[in-house]
């Protein structure tokens, strides 16, 4: 629609209401609005539908799955069959039999504390509402900066893997993977697969760190059985395995071309004596471990808790997933990275709480049917307790970050900046950003503002409970200014009398 139409149309809109009266966005009603539409959530969405409500489900990607189950790009035709695949192709046809609304391509900027949530789709606004809602926005990834990450070419290990299963491309000619944890071997073992060129592999954690995790690790042997397999596939094709070593620096000027990684004692920090070691390669893949992505909930201002066991800070909920906001619940890894045997098992939970909280369900079915579940949860979470203490970064990292390291890529914020800061009495993550803009570009902090609460605990010598959580503001993601302004007429516009002379 051209921009003169679209005015006339506004315009004749206006004309057809009472003189004076503001126009008003539509606003859609649900009982239940679910954020997110990964395994937690899907589930959360059918079990709470089959309970009676009416229920909404928001993804800003083109198709339910999350990050595990992600769906091929469209246009991709010929995307191989894997495990993954499969499991979520059921899950995305049981979501689209069931009656549930979906709002896929739709980028959430704000929530009121009414849980009234603003979604952009285009240059759209599109508003919906209800009296509960669950969060099930899963994890984010950590990165720890060191000289050279801003540079193309290099990229955290989730991004790798959307490349491979979404787009069936490698990330580059000759990659680098780095980090620790699980997710380290299974990116390595998709760019492998997919016919890439694995330079080596980089695993901060010693094998005599994996070995004390194996019994809290068996508890799960399927899902032992496959990081072990991921192991043994790299070896067989001859891809070269560091172990306990770490990223110290990219290479290059302008796009990465190499990379220098350097031997790690327990607690991550540089061997002294050990000469870095380069690794030729054009694209470096690197990260440690995953933790629970908090932007809604920041957003809502619910209370949260630092648990490493759980990946770091984490939603505090009770026992059957309720948080400290009335009628808001938890789904999935937004509780405690976990992973994704938990997933399911916590979407159903949530969503068996709201509906006895709102009345669709008698208290004696919820014992009968979500006690189960809140007790099987326990057992259930010790793998990914075990995953965590194997991919949570250790405090040595921090000594890889330079002073003219760039810590914020969005405001162009170094080391030395957020010294100086600290220094000067900004003494918690909120104090930090208001000093000096360090998270408050357009990703929100979601990279570095973990790295920042780093070098507080270095600075100050104190926990990551004491730095503190940042409260989260609107818009959350960049967004057109149409979303915000649309057309109007002027009639539109208040009519007040002039005072008088």
């Amino acid at each position: 629609m051209t921009q003169p139409r679209a005015r006339a149309d506004a315009g004749r809109a206006a004309a057809s209401r009472t003189a004076g009266e503001p126009r008003r966005e539509q606003v859609e009603k649900f009982d239940l609005i679910v954020l997110g539409a990964g395994p937690a959530g899907i589930e959360a969405a059918l079990t709470a539908r089959s309970l009676g409500m009416r229920v909404l489900i928001i993804d800003e990607a083109p198709q339910a799955g999350g990050q595990y189950y992600r769906a091929p790009n469209l246009a991709v035709q010929d995307m191989p069959s894997t495990p993954e695949k499969r499991e979520g192709d059921r899950l995305r046809m049981r979501l689209a039999e069931a009656d549930v609304q979906t709002w896929f391509n739709h980028r959430i900027w704000s929530i009121e504390p009414s849980y009234r949530v603003a979604c952009a789709t285009g240059i759209h606004n599109r508003l919906a509402e209800a009296p509960a809602m669950i969060i099930a926005t899963g994890v984010v990834e950590k990165v720890r900066p060191v000289p050279g990450w801003t540079q193309p070419g290099v990229m955290g290990l989730a991004a790798a893997a959307i490349m491979v299963k979404s787009y069936k491309v490698v990330p580059g000619k000759r990659v680098l993977l780095t980090g620790s944890g699980p997710l380290l071997y299974d990116v390595a073992t998709k760019i492998c697969a997919a016919g890439g060129d694995i330079a080596a592999v980089v695993d901060a954690v010693p094998l005599s760190t994996w070995m004390q995790q194996t019994t809290r690790l068996a508890r799960k042997p399927k899902l032992l059985a496959k990081g072990l397999g991921w192991m043994a596939y790299l070896r067989a094709r001859g891809v070269k395995i560091y172990r306990g070593h770490a990223l110290c620096e990219v290479l290059g000027s302008g796009e990465a071309d190499g990379a220098l990684i350097r031997k790690v004692d327990a607690d991550w920090y540089p061997v002294e004596g050990q000469e870095p070691i380069q690794i030729d390669c054009d694209t470096v893949c690197y990260g440690y471990g995953l933790q629970p992505g908090l932007d809604m909930s920041r957003l809502l201002g619910a209370e949260h808790v630092y648990k490493r066991s759980r990946g770091g800070w984490t939603l505090k909920t009770d026992r059957f997933l309720r948080t400290s906001l009335r009628k808001v619940y938890a789904a999935g890894d937004v509780a405690g990275a976990f992973g994704i045997d938990l997933a399911g098992m916590r979407g159903r939970l949530a969503a068996y709480t709201a509906a006895m909280d709102g009345r669709f369900i008698e208290p004696k079915r919820f014992r009968l049917e979500a006690k189960p579940l809140k007790d099987a949860l326990p057992h259930s979470a010790s793998f990914g307790r075990a995953v965590n203490r194997l991919s949570m970064p250790r405090r040595g990292l921090v000594a890889f970050i330079t002073p003219e390291t760039t810590i914020c890529r969005c405001e162009s914020i170094t080391r030395s900046k957020l010294e100086m800061a600290i220094q000067q009495g900004a003494h918690s993550l909120t104090t930090l950003r208001s000093a000096t803009r360090c998270g408050m570009g357009p990703c929100g902090g979601r990279y570095c503002l973990s790295a920042a609460s780093t070098i507080l605990r270095e600075e100050l010598e104190i926990d990551f409970g004491d730095i503190g959580i940042v409260k989260g503001r609107s818009p959350m993601r960049p967004v057109h200014i149409r979303t915000f302004t649309q057309d109007f007429a002027y009639s539109d516009l208040p009519q007040r009398k002039p005072p008088p002379l």
